[in-house]
C-alpha cells in the first residue's frame, strides 16, 4: 500500500558503523514494559552483513593496535559503557554469535591475537564464551596452538601462537554495562589484568 511505518518506534536507536567509521546500519532497544523484541536491527543489505561487523570497531580499532588486544562483549551498551569510560578495545557482534569473520576482521589490528571474552555471566553467557573460543580456535588453528598458561597465569613457553584467548568475569553476576557503570572502568581494568 506504500504505507510507511516507524520500525523503531518507541526505542533507542544506536548507529552501527563500519570500521571507517560509516553509518551502515541501525540497532534499536525496547524502552517500554513488555516490549518485544527487545532488540531489533536494521534488515541485512549490501553494506551491513551482521556475521562480518564489529559494533564499536571504527572507534576501538586505534586502542585494540595499542593493547595489542580486544575485548569481545555482548552487547552494545556493555561498548558503549566500556569505551566511555576508558576501556576503549571493545567491540560486540550486532545480534549475532561470534563468527569466523569476526575474528578474522580483529586479528588485522592485534598481533598477538589476544581475545578476551567478556559475556553476560547467566548461561547463555557461559555458553556463548565456549562457542566464542571454539570459534576462535577454529578460525586460527592453521597458525599454531593456543598460548598456553599456568595457575599463576605465566606463559609457558615462548612459541609462535596462533593467539590467546581470556575471559573476563566480573564478580555479583554483572554484565559488564552494569559492572562498569557501578565500579567504574578501572574496577573492570583489574579484572582484564587478571583474567585468567
Amino acid at each position: 500500500d506504500g504505507i510507511a511505518y516507524d520500525r523503531f518506534k518507541t526505542r533507542i536507536i544506536i548507529p552501527i558503523k563500519d570500521a571507517n567509521n560509516n553509518t551502515i546500519a541501525f540497532g534499536a532497544r525496547a524502552i517500554l514494559d513488555g516490549q518485544m523484541p527487545k532488540y531489533i536491527n536494521s534488515p541485512e543489505s549490501i553494506i551491513y552483513n551482521k556475521s562480518s561487523v564489529l559494533f564499536g570497531l571504527n572507534r576501538a580499532k586505534e586502542a585494540i593496535k595499542e593493547n595489542d588486544s580486544v575485548i569481545f562483549m555482548e552487547g552494545y551498551f556493555d561498548v558503549i559503557s566500556a569505551q566511555a569510560n576508558g576501556v576503549e578495545n571493545a567491540v560486540a557482534s550486532c545480534g549475532t554469535a561470534m563468527t569466523a569473520e569476526h575474528v578474522k576482521l580483529i586479528s588485522r589490528y592485534t598481533k598477538s591475537r589476544r581475545i578476551y571474552l567478556s559475556f553476560d555471566t547467566d548461561n547463555a553467557g557461559i555458553n556463548a564464551t565456549k562457542r566464542g573460543s571454539q570459534i576462535i580456535k577454529e578460525t586460527l588453528s592453521t597458525l599454531g596452538s593456543v598460548k598456553q598458561f599456568d595457575e599463576s597465569h605465566i606463559s609457558s613457553k615462548e612459541d609462535k601462537y596462533a593467539c590467546e584467548i581470556r575471559v573476563i568475569s566480573p564478580p555479583q553476576g554483572k554484565d559488564p554495562d552494569e559492572f562498569i557503570r557501578t565500579m567504574g572502568g578501572d574496577a573492570f581494568k583489574m579484572f582484564i589484568n587478571e583474567a585468567p
